[in-house]
This record gives structure tokens, sequence and C-alpha cells, in this order.
């Protein structure tokens, strides 16, 4: 499914992404790391509704896969919305 794969596709970057704010976080001085822990856990929150609509995705079929593909596509900008406000603090 070539939905399925630009969608996995698009985690990763966002699986990168989060890495790559991880180790920007563990080198911040720790005024700017205040806070941070809660929005750390807003991105695993909305990391995990992603993996688990992308889950739902492999596991559908037919018109199934296709009602999902609106509820990834949003658990995916939320994700990339939170990484992004969450990056903004250690630019």
């Amino acid at each position: 499914m070539e939905f399925s794969a630009a969608r996995e596709a698009r985690f990763q970057d966002l699986e990168e992404k989060y890495a790559a704010l991880r180790e920007k976080a563990k080198k911040a001085p720790d005024e700017l790391k205040i806070g941070f822990d809660e929005q750390v856990y807003e991105l695993e929150q909305k990391r995990d509704a992603a993996l688990a609509k992308m889950d739902q995705i492999r596991r559908s079929r037919g018109q199934a896969w296709q009602d999902l593909r609106d509820d990834l596509d949003q658990a995916l900008l939320d994700l990339s919305t939170a990484l992004d406000v969450a990056a903004t603090r250690f630019e």
C-alpha cells in the first residue's frame, strides 16, 4: 500500500526529528530545560497515537483503510506541530 508506506516514511522523519531534539535538549542550559519534561510527555502521547493509527491501517483492508487515513494524517500533523513547538525552546 503506497499510502501506508508514505505515512510510515513521514513518521520515520518525525522520529528522527524527535531524536535530534532530545540530543539538543541534553546539551541545552538548564534554564531552557524547564518544562521540557512536560513537552516530552506530550510528544510521546502524540507519537503513541500516531503509532496506534499506523497499526490500525496495517491491519485494515478496503474501506476501513481509507477511513483511517484522515485520522493518521491528523495524528502525524499533531506530532509534527508538537515537535516544532518543542524545538523552538532550543533555537
